[in-house]
């Protein structure tokens, strides 16, 4: 071990509350541990199975990656993910490691049973419909998409220029925060991509998958950009498995086409996430969108707000003129 690989015994971690359970192991909570000295920690037990393929190696690179940045570059990585912090060891062989816990406001409350359950924000729950979002009191509106897109594209420009490809980009590795400043929250950063290596092999969300499946390397920029052209129109579209590039028309020509270039089967044509940035920013800040209240969606076409009593006055009025027309030709003709 070496001054930037911070590495405790899971003996010296104390009492253990499992948080959750996944594929690859267990998460419990720490009491009493702090990432910088401010943001509490949760310890990741890899299953048996799983530590068989671990590249230890490459789990030591990632602890230590942040330390050797400099320091404004790993607070930014730190306050936007749980990025591995510390390797954690029984006996002499590596069996998890340490990791910022998710801060509160990336955590939502759901009704539940007439009460109240508290969750990881994670970005399934944006790709529903509106009624269902208006259930689950989750207040997003079309602004509030773009401007989460806009993070999550600055943030992935940064990562890739760092080294860092996300790899499997999916709702189950995402977290967002809405209010004044939307913004997102990675977790899972283990299974990310660093300097071209993987802690463990690379796999894939299901439906989530690049175009050809064995076609292209996995965990690469072409393949975030893939993913994040369908994160884009999934959020929009109010559907986790849409594919169809045209609901973003609705929104901006722009996007649309953004969003079908990222779909490229050839990866080299796909725009990368900087690209969309000054769209997205654009189109936020669009007056029609700023503070204003937003279509209620029908299935996948928009139904501007008002629509339904703009219709029924059209209605009475036709009827109006007809009697009118009735009246004149009784008068007229007897």
């Amino acid at each position: 071990m070496d001054a930037l690989t911070p590495q405790f015994d899971v003996r010296s971690l104390g009492d253990l509350t499992q948080l959750g359970k996944g594929g690859q192991g267990c998460v419990y909570a720490i009491e009493g541990l702090r990432i910088n000295q401010e943001w509490p920690v949760v310890y990741k037990e890899y299953d048996p199975a799983v530590r068989a393929q671990l590249d230890v190696a490459q789990l030591r690179r990632m602890v230590s990656f942040v330390p050797g940045l400099d320091p404004a570059t790993g607070r930014w990585l730190c306050e936007q993910s749980a990025w591995p912090a510390a390797l954690v060891t029984r006996g002499s062989a590596v069996c998890g490691l340490l990791m910022r816990r998710i801060p509160a406001e990336f955590e939502i409350v759901l009704p539940s049973g007439g009460g109240a359950t508290r969750r990881p924000a994670g970005f399934q729950f944006l790709l529903n419909s509106d009624p269902y979002l208006a259930r689950m009191a989750i207040p997003v509106d079309d602004r509030g998409r773009l401007l989460l897109l806009a993070d999550l594209a600055r943030s992935l420009s940064r990562l890739h220029g760092l080294g860092v490809v996300v790899g499997d980009l999916s709702p189950n590795n995402l977290l967002f925060r809405l209010g004044d400043q939307p913004c997102c929250f990675f977790i899972d950063c283990d299974a990310m991509r660093l300097s071209g290596s993987s802690v463990l092999p690379q796999t894939e969300t299901p439906d989530w998958e690049v175009p050809i499946p064995g076609g292209e390397p996995l965990a690469t920029p072409a393949t975030d950009a893939y993913k994040f052209g369908l994160l884009a129109i999934r959020l929009f579209a109010r559907d986790q498995t849409s594919r169809d590039p045209a609901v973003l028309a609705e929104v901006s020509d722009d996007l649309a086409d953004l969003a079908e270039a990222s779909l490229a089967v050839i990866p080299a044509q796909r725009p990368a996430p900087q690209d969309w940035i000054a769209a997205l920013t654009t189109v936020a800040a669009h007056d029609r969108l700023a503070g204003s209240p937003m279509p209620v969606r029908v299935g996948p076409a928009a139904v501007p707000a008002g629509s339904e009593t703009s219709a029924v006055g059209r209605t009475l009025a036709l009827l109006v003129l007809l009697g009118i027309l009735i009246v004149y030709l009784v008068n007229r003709f007897g």
